[in-house]
């Protein structure tokens, strides 16, 4: 490999932007490969690559380069004079740092937004069943079994109830035979 293949690569996927697409998704795949085709069809420097190989190129570049410029801070903090490949390895760097951030937050976000959805169902999940209980409470109240005041209390409006009703039968009984002999009375009469 020379530079001027490393520079290319880089350009290529400057243009193309795989690192946009989700990382092991199909649209990151066929990204890859329409770089490996553009190269495998450029005649000067001539490449003879696959998606897998170019991927892989690109992966130990961009390792090496974040590995030198780590280096390069710590030992001096001044920056140096970067070559061409390198201040393309650094943009492609930068812009697949800022496309996995950006994702990040849209993760955190949206992680955000469904444990407040949960917290809300929550709060009316907690509000049914405090509903619930009240009812529950009070259907329990009206089903508890009567204490023995209540069964006597009970016992003795039923013991009133038929008291009066056999005096006014005993009533009835009385004014029968009146009623029978008036009737017997009326007939004779005529």
């Amino acid at each position: 490999w020379t530079e001027q293949h490393n520079n290319i690569i880089c350009q290529k996927i400057l243009v193309l932007e795989p690192f946009k697409a989700k990382k092991g998704s199909i649209a990151r795949g066929q990204i890859w490969d329409k770089i490996a085709n553009n190269l495998n069809s450029l005649q000067r420097p001539q490449f003879r690559v696959t998606k897998r190989s170019v991927r892989e190129r690109y992966t130990l570049s961009s390792d090496k380069f974040i590995a030198k410029m780590r280096d390069k801070k710590k030992a001096s903090g001044i920056d140096a004079d970067l070559s061409d490949v390198e201040k393309a390895l650094e943009e492609i760097v930068e812009k697949e740092t800022v496309v996995e951030e950006t994702a990040q937050n849209d993760e955190n976000a949206k992680a955000a937004e469904m444990r407040y959805r949960a917290l809300k169902n929550l709060g009316g999940t907690q509000k049914r069943q405090r509903k619930d209980e009240v009812e529950n409470e009070t259907a329990a109240r009206a089903k508890r079994r009567r204490s023995g005041s209540d069964t006597m209390a009970y016992l003795r409006e039923k013991n009133d109830l038929m008291q009066k009703w056999k005096m006014e039968e005993m009533q009835l009984r009385k004014q029968r035979p009146e009623a029978e002999s008036k009737k017997e009375e009326q007939s004779k009469k005529q």
